[in-house]
């Protein structure tokens, strides 16, 4: 990894080598407090909602391979939608700093790019699943669905997230060559989009995968 900063957790003392650059939050192993870590120093956050459903087969430390790049699980979102259901942000770095999201939701695989773009929120006012939105690398998107998140947890590393995500909107579009596009709206209209593909889990070639109990 490229980033190579000791770390010690604010509540257990459990050290850690940071994977991120700048301002992170590390979901600890040993105790699960969340820690916002920022040059050397980690102070305790308030901890997100636990989740208790967990069916997926990747869990943190799995390595992959994309496009002839070999990438590491770090870390984990795991969102609550007000709807009901759940999608989990993977995320992918490999040995050069470089990041993506892999994000998993109803037997559903995309790889997408770690920043987001800006968007101009007029753009997606009063759309509606089924409409075709036309985005800035020139392609039109089938919106898909519109969700609101209510909750979310923390596992390993990640970006420094919103204590409090209720009301904070995601569209999830795609095309019919498998292109895919997530766009999240925050409580005061920013929004930003994330560019990637829809993949088949298999073609990413894990080491391994979680064993799941029954």
């Amino acid at each position: 990894m490229a980033w190579h900063t000791l770390y010690t957790c604010a509540c257990c003392s459990h050290t850690f080598i940071g994977k991120l650059p700048g301002v992170f939050i590390y979901s600890c192993a040993k105790c699960m407090t969340d820690n916002r870590c920022s040059d050397g120093v980690s102070s305790k956050r308030d901890s997100a909602l636990t989740l208790p459903e967990d069916l997926s087969p990747l869990e943190l430390e799995l390595t992959c391979i994309w496009k002839d790049i070999h990438y590491e699980i770090i870390g984990r979102i795991r969102y609550k939608y007000l709807e009901g259901y759940y999608r989990n942000q993977w995320l992918l770095a490999n040995s050069k700093g470089q990041y993506k999201w892999l994000l998993e939701a109803y037997a559903l695989y995309a790889i997408v790019d770690f920043e987001g773009e800006k968007i101009d929120y007029s753009l997606l006012k009063n759309q509606e699943p089924g409409n075709l939105i036309g985005l800035s690398n020139n392609q039109s998107y089938s919106l898909d669905a519109i969700s609101e998140f209510k909750s979310y947890m923390i596992e390993g590393f990640t970006p420094v997230m919103l204590n409090n995500i209720k009301g904070v909107i995601s569209l999830e579009l795609s095309t019919t060559k498998f292109d895919w596009a997530t766009i999240d709206i925050d409580q005061k209209q920013n929004a930003l989009v994330y560019f990637g593909e829809i993949v088949d889990l298999k073609d990413l070639n894990f080491n391994k995968f979680r064993q799941l109990n029954g």
